[in-house]
């Protein structure tokens, strides 16, 4: 065993005291133990209660980022609707500024169309002389309420098929005038006269319906 003095104490290493650890009793180690477990228990809550914020602010900020793109895209679909209701709308303008004088020439045609037609079937119906004087009687009797006979010019075909008699009995006065149009008659009165003319009736209801074609 050596018996040199030590450095500190000047003692032989011999003669220094021995030192053993402190033997924690039930008591302490049960302290110890509990104080441990608080401060698991404590960091563990502290730790859980910050990641939860850290996840609230996260989803908070990725929210708002899906909230705004979720804007811009509704507004860039506002944007693109706007749009294309506009050329729609243009489209549409230039459609009908180029088929309304298509249309409104198709209409005329088809109105040219209807009065020829009318016109070809009442010359028709004009080549039979029964039918012709027929109706001729009965337009000028449709219209007949001045008082005395009044005077009616007919071509002399017309006033030949009808007969004067059969006029004078319809209280009529018949002239025979070359210058009227077979199927035609003009009826004239102490003060005025009826244009029973079939070309003026054609030429009425043309204008009637160049004014008023609906």
């Amino acid at each position: 065993m050596s018996t040199s003095p030590t450095a500190y104490t000047g003692r032989p290493e011999s003669l220094q005291p021995l030192v053993f650890p402190a033997v924690p009793t039930a008591e302490q180690s049960r302290l110890r133990t509990e104080a441990v477990d608080r401060g698991y228990r404590r960091g563990h809550t502290l730790g859980y209660a910050a990641g939860q914020d850290r996840a609230r602010q996260e989803g908070a900020l990725r929210r708002a980022e899906l909230e705004a793109a979720h804007e811009s895209l509704l507004a860039d679909l506002r944007a693109r609707a706007a749009a294309q209701q506009a050329a729609l709308a243009a489209a549409a303008a230039a459609l009908a500024a180029r088929t309304a004088p298509v249309l409104a020439e198709a209409e005329q045609t088809l109105l040219d169309c209807a009065l020829t037609l009318a016109e070809a079937v009442l010359g028709r119906e004009l080549d039979d002389g029964d039918t012709r004087s027929k109706g001729i009687l009965a337009r000028v009797q449709a219209v007949q309420d001045a008082p005395g006979p009044p005077r009616v010019r007919l071509n002399p075909a017309d006033l030949s098929a009808i007969g004067t008699e059969a006029l004078a009995d319809a209280g009529l006065d018949p002239v025979a005038d070359p210058g009227t149009a077979p199927g035609d008659a003009v009826v004239e009165y102490a003060d005025g006269y009826l244009d029973a003319r079939l070309s003026a009736a054609l030429d009425r209801a043309r204008q009637a319906l160049l004014e008023d074609p609906a």
